[in-house]
């Protein structure tokens, strides 16, 4: 992990969901999977980055879950397909979990154009 990105994080610990989110500059760290990295970089020795670290996640993972949760249920009952783009993004992250949403968004987005029911006969 690179030396810029801890002192960045010592400044600001909300810098930490730029871990999650692949903007993170960590160097050759790059190739370690995010609770790995954080194990081996914020050891017990280092208490007080230790305790901002554990209180970033926690609101890094409040916040996600919150705007994840809103995301899911606004896939639901689309009155409309202004939210394309927005689906797409979220399609296209490598993310799986918003992926996921963002694939369940543009299957649930209304087509846009009324489908009339077939009459018998």
């Amino acid at each position: 992990m690179s030396d810029r990105w801890l002192k960045a994080f010592r400044q600001d610990p909300q810098k930490v969901s730029d871990l999650f989110t692949g903007r993170a500059g960590v160097g050759s760290d790059m190739r370690l999977e995010v609770p790995e990295l954080l194990r081996l970089r914020f050891p017990p020795t280092l208490t007080e980055e230790r305790a901002q670290l554990d209180d970033a996640l926690l609101a890094w993972l409040l916040e996600m879950r919150e705007s994840y949760t809103c995301l899911r249920l606004l896939t639901q009952g689309q009155p409309d397909a202004r939210h394309t783009a927005m689906w797409q993004r979220l399609a296209a992250d490598q993310r799986a979990e918003y992926r996921t949403v963002g694939l369940a968004g543009l299957r649930l987005a209304p087509s846009g154009h009324t489908v009339l029911p077939r009459q018998a006969g």
